[in-house]
């Protein structure tokens, strides 16, 4: 709760700081008018004090203007911030309120969803930070686990519980139908649409792991196909002679395709599950689903070549391979630089230097854990400063010249040549990627696949697109470019 009202009191801090502006601006525009009013007025031509005096105010307003459109995407980031955290209290508050078995006035009884606080083991998908304190997060992993028994095993006792504490199994199916299913029993018929405390667990940990879930746009999609708007230009001035009428020009824009591809990972469990392994098992798929989707998210909105297996979609570093001849933002290393440990300070300020002012406040260093060490930890402790402490015991903030640098395993990460290809991402990726779900994580349960191991098989699987859309071109920067190897 702390954290919301911190939110909504930054909201109306900011929200009056937009409205200055406002304000300032509508002061500026009829101060601009009272001039021209009063040329007019008096039957003469502006005098030069009045048209520099209309000059200066055209510039303060086009500057406020910029001011107005950078608040209007900070109050739209607090709004989102503000809705999550409305969700997560919520959510807390549903796993915090009585199980069943508990009378409303806390009399004890028979509890049909003890409370796991001696599981003896911190979770790893089942975050405090998602579901409030420890005794929170094993109460809604052990609920996710009973659905887990229910639909994975088809425990006819899991599948009650189920039914009398408030856990619905629902599936769906292709035609976009949700239908619960009924307690005598469960069927294969459509994948099962993942039980609130285990989804937020999933997606919890797949906006932890994944790069691009946490710095490229992420937007729902109210469809399979979907067309987002951006802007792709803007009116131009230009001079005239007197009476000679202005050319005009107007805003330009441009689409944003994304269609949706299932994307899904399978993992597998014993058929055997022992009464005491509720918990673990939640914790185990949420994990290993997570892991094994954020890193093919990653993977192909790297690399991908745009071939069926990457879901057509084509990576940004598979587009700057294209060279500086399609894309100038594909930034070449000086000649000879073509692994980690010899690219220098000046190949890293160059690349700085080229992202558009627009992109810079959100502006982050993306590579593998091998390019932070073999390059930037070298030229950092190369450059001197750093204290005998930082490098035998202190571990070095993870930015380079106040940017963050954000690890990324399927970013290169050999010590051999790599000449011809990004080594290296810079800029704000979240101004030229965005991705695409169409749906949360399905779960669809086979018992036959692995029936001579004894195994269960579980496939996880979602709808996204990725769409890379603004790096520039062949003259123009955009907000994201790369370093490559030369």
């Amino acid at each position: 709760m702390d954290r919301l009202n911190m939110l909504r009191a930054k909201r109306g801090t900011k929200t009056d700081a937009m409205e200055k502006l406002i304000a300032d601006r509508h002061a500026e525009m009829e101060e601009i008018e009272q001039i021209a009013e009063l040329a007019i007025s008096e039957d003469r031509a502006p005098t030069p004090a009045e048209i520099a005096r209309s000059k200066d105010i055209e510039a303060e307003i086009k500057a406020a203007d910029a001011k107005i459109k950078e608040s209007e995407a900070d109050l739209k980031r607090v709004d989102d911030a503000i809705e999550i955290e409305e969700k997560l209290i919520a959510l807390k508050a549903k796993n915090a309120k009585p199980m069943a078995g508990v009378d409303a006035a806390g009399a004890a009884k028979v509890s049909a969803a003890p409370r796991r606080s001696h599981y003896g083991r911190r979770l790893k998908a089942f975050r405090e930070r998602s579901f409030g304190t420890r005794a929170d997060c094993e109460d809604a992993a052990y609920r996710a686990g009973m659905w887990c028994r229910a639909v994975v095993y088809g425990d006819q006792k899991a599948i009650q519980w189920c039914a009398e504490n408030d856990v619905e199994i629902k599936q769906g199916y292709s035609s976009g139908v949700v239908e619960k299913v009924q307690n005598e029993g469960t069927n294969t018929a459509g994948g099962y649409l993942v039980f609130d405390e285990l989804s937020t667990a999933i997606i919890d940990l797949r906006e932890e792991y994944g790069v691009f879930r946490q710095n490229a746009r992420v937007v729902q999609m109210a469809s399979d196909v979907q067309l987002i708007p951006k802007r792709t230009g803007g009116p131009t001035a230009a001079f005239a002679a007197e009476g000679v009428a202005f050319s005009e020009s107007d805003k330009t824009w441009g689409q944003v395709r994304l269609q949706a591809q299932a994307l899904g990972a399978i993992t597998r469990v014993s058929r055997e599950l022992a009464d005491d392994a509720v918990i673990s098992i939640a914790d185990d798929i949420a994990s290993e689903l997570a892991y094994a989707m954020a890193v093919k998210e990653d993977s192909v909105g790297l690399n991908g070549t745009g071939a069926a297996a990457d879901g057509g979609i084509t990576g940004v570093r598979t587009k700057f391979a294209l060279g500086s001849a399609t894309y100038i933002g594909a930034i070449d290393a000086a000649s000879g630089n073509d692994t980690f440990a010899e690219l220098t300070a000046a190949d890293l300020n160059k690349v700085i230097g080229s992202i558009p002012k627009y992109a810079e406040a959100m502006a982050a260093w993306y590579g593998s854990q091998q390019a932070w060490a073999l390059t930037f930890l070298r030229l950092v402790a190369a450059a001197g400063g750093t204290t005998m402490g930082e490098l035998t015991g202190g571990k070095p903030t993870r930015a380079y010249l106040g940017y963050p640098y954000v690890v990324d395993q399927t970013m290169p990460s050999v010590q051999t040549d790599i000449s011809d290809t990004a080594m290296l991402l810079f800029g704000d990726m979240s101004k030229a990627i965005t991705m695409g779900e169409r749906r949360g994580v399905t779960i669809d349960v086979s018992r036959e696949r692995y029936f001579l191991e004894r195994q269960i098989a579980i496939m996880g699987w979602e709808r996204i697109d990725i769409n890379v859309h603004d790096i520039g071109d062949a003259t123009n920067y955009g907000p994201l470019v790369a370093l490559m190897g030369e």
